[in-house]
């Protein structure tokens, strides 16, 4: 009787250690996103993931190449480097801190461009999720945004956000 409690103590050790684990894994992969809500709220999108937001607006794939590089130069960060392909375009900036915040735009249709910001995996948030508002701000200057797209302020997410 004795080692038949003691087997079941155990077995009642192990699954609560395990049980902690699970929970604590599930609370360490939760983090990331309840954070990103709360920092996509801020800056206007819905989802921010291992370092990467990304958002689909109704502009023309030149404006919103446009819009980054001048949301790049308001905030004072240097442009590194530019890749231009068939389709997409990648601008990536640096800091003065050294963290560098890559921005791809990628024609998705002829009248929606999606806008993606990628920080690194361990980089701040805070500085893509800024550049992301200023790029959404200056298509909102330029009146880049379609005429059959009304949108009361280009802050708000644009025609769809998600994880990347």
């Amino acid at each position: 009787m004795i080692c038949r409690n003691a087997l079941l103590w155990r077995l009642g050790l192990a699954l609560a250690a395990t049980s902690g684990v699970l929970v604590l894994g599930g609370c360490l992969a939760a983090a990331p996103v309840f954070a990103a809500g709360a920092t996509a709220t801020s800056a206007g999108v819905s989802f921010l993931q291992r370092g990467k937001l990304a958002s689909y607006e109704m502009v023309l794939f030149e404006d919103a190449i446009e819009a980054t590089r001048q949301a790049g130069e308001i905030h004072k960060l240097r442009l590194r480097r530019e890749r231009i392909e068939d389709g997409w375009v990648r601008l990536i900036f640096r800091d003065e801190q050294g963290q560098d915040i890559s921005v791809r735009i990628e024609r998705r249709t002829a009248v929606v461009t999606g806008i993606t910001i990628d920080v690194g995996r361990m980089g701040r948030t805070g500085m893509g999720a800024l550049l992301h508002r200023q790029i959404l701000n200056e298509l909102g200057e330029m009146e880049a945004y379609l005429e059959t797209w009304t949108r009361d302020d280009p802050r708000n997410g644009g025609a769809g956000t998600g994880i990347q």
